[in-house]
C-alpha cells in the first residue's frame, strides 16, 4: 500500500479527494446507481426479516470480492478513508476471517486520506472492511472512471462511465439499482 500524502506536495491527493464531492460524480459519470445483491430497495419489512447483521453480509461478501478483483484487473484502484482506521475487537477479526493482519496493522498507522492499492491481498482486506461494516472507504478506480463508495447492508452508490462495469456487476451475481 502507497500512502499518498495529504500535503499541498501530492497533487494526486487533492485530485481524488476533488473526484469524490457528489457534484463532480453526478456530472462526470453516465451511470449511477446502487451496488447491491438485490435489484430493487428492499422495504423496511424486507429488511427486518432478511438483514441479520454480520450473517446476510458473510452471505454475500464473495459476490463484492469477485467483483473488485475483476475492476482491479481492469483499473489501478486508490483508496479514500474519511475516518482514521479503528483498532479491531474480537468479533470482528473472526468476522475478517482468513486476511492478511499485517495489512490491516500498516492500515492503523494511515491517517484519513488515500492509500493506492498495490496487491489483491490489500485490495480483499478493504472489501472486508466495507462489506462487514467494520469501516467504510471509497474506492476509485483508474483516474476515477469508476467509484464505488462502502456503505451499510450491502448498498454500495457506484458512479461509471463504461457499460463494461455494468457487465462486471452481473458476472458476479450484484445489481445496479437505479
Amino acid at each position: 500500500m502507497i500512502l499518498i500524502p495529504r500535503n499541498g506536495h501530492d497533487v494526486r491527493y487533492k485530485k481524488m479527494k476533488q473526484r469524490l464531492k457528489e457534484e463532480i460524480l453526478l456530472e462526470y459519470h453516465q451511470h449511477q446507481g446502487i451496488l447491491d445483491v438485490f435489484d430493487y430497495c428492499l422495504s423496511e419489512e424486507e429488511a427486518k426479516e432478511m438483514i441479520i447483521p454480520y450473517e446476510y453480509h458473510l452471505k454475500h461478501v464473495n459476490k463484492f470480492i469477485s467483483f473488485f478483483k475483476d475492476m482491479f484487473a481492469k483499473y489501478t484502484c486508490t483508496v479514500y478513508f474519511n475516518n482514521y482506521i479503528k483498532k479491531l475487537n474480537k468479533e470482528e477479526k473472526n468476522r475478517l476471517g482468513d486476511v492478511d493482519f499485517t495489512i490491516y496493522k500498516k492500515l492503523l498507522k494511515k491517517q484519513p486520506g488515500c492509500v493506492i492499492v498495490e496487491n489483491i491481498e490489500e485490495l480483499i482486506l478493504l472489501v472486508k472492511l466495507s462489506v462487514l461494516e467494520i469501516s467504510f472507504v471509497d474506492y476509485i478506480f483508474g483516474q476515477g472512471e469508476v467509484v464505488v463508495q462502502g456503505n451499510f447492508d450491502l448498498s454500495f452508490p457506484i458512479y461509471f462511465q463504461q457499460d463494461v462495469v455494468t457487465k462486471m456487476v452481473f458476472n458476479n451475481r450484484l445489481f445496479i439499482r437505479t
